[in-house]
């Protein structure tokens, strides 16, 4: 399982998603896609995902 997916459990259990071994790296390549990093590229993924929340955040302010 990728590093940033463990970033991401308060995310996950508040979309009802709870990540396992099974679907951890599917659920991965997913976030990978969802924010348009090549996938495996860790750094700039996790700080696209980053960036992403909190101008998610920001638009409830």
């Amino acid at each position: 399982m990728s590093r940033h997916i463990g970033h991401l459990n308060d995310v996950m259990k508040e979309a009802v998603l709870k990540i396992t071994k099974e679907n951890g790296k599917r659920i991965d390549e997913d976030i990978h896609h969802a924010v348009e990093v090549e996938y495996e590229n860790c750094p700039d993924t996790w700080k696209a995902v980053k960036d992403q929340l909190a101008n998610y955040r920001d638009s409830f302010i």
